[in-house]
């Protein structure tokens, strides 16, 4: 197994690392965009070492869901400016990271078995997470510092976040 598929399952079991915020320097990030930016290294690396980077290049049109994702979220910017600033920065990032992740997802798990398995990794982290995230409220504490996660039960989207990967996979 090579060290981008490593990195792939580590960043897919621990997606709400979002959560862990923190500096570099003057610019603002979490935990996953610096695994999701450890992985583009290692996938470009692969790619390269391979000599597949050119196919991979004339891929790109094939995953036309992606690129249609990405036209309509431009086309939504350009008609609907956000009124802050950081909240288009923002945006801007979080489409970047989720297409780039998805890109290298279906660029490295070529089979259906090993998408499947892939996100079963991904559910289950976020059972683990949910658990975790769980006792830690029922502890007092929050696993976001900014009391973005308060608990299942306080809002709808909350209570969905917990039981999306129970319905998913059992």
């Amino acid at each position: 197994m090579n060290f981008n598929k490593i990195l792939l399952w580590v960043n897919l079991f621990f997606l709400q690392s979002y959560l862990v915020r923190f500096s570099i320097g003057p610019v603002p990030t979490n935990l996953q965009e610096v695994l999701i930016g450890l992985n583009v290294v290692a996938f470009g690396w692969m790619l390269l070492k391979e000599k597949r980077f050119l196919r991979t290049v004339k891929d790109i049109p094939k995953h036309w869901v992606l690129l249609g994702f990405v036209v309509l979220t431009v086309l939504s910017f350009v008609i609907v400016r956000p009124p802050v600033n950081v909240d288009f920065i923002r945006a801007v990032r979080f489409l970047l990271f989720a297409v780039l992740l998805t890109f290298m997802f279906v660029q490295t798990f070529r089979t259906d078995m090993e998408r499947r398995h892939a996100l079963f990794v991904a559910g289950m982290g976020a059972i683990f997470f949910g658990i975790f995230s769980a006792i830690y409220n029922l502890a007092g504490q929050n696993v976001a510092y900014d009391y973005r996660l308060q608990g299942p039960l306080d809002s709808a989207v909350y209570l969905s976040y917990y039981l999306t990967p129970f319905f998913l996979f059992f």
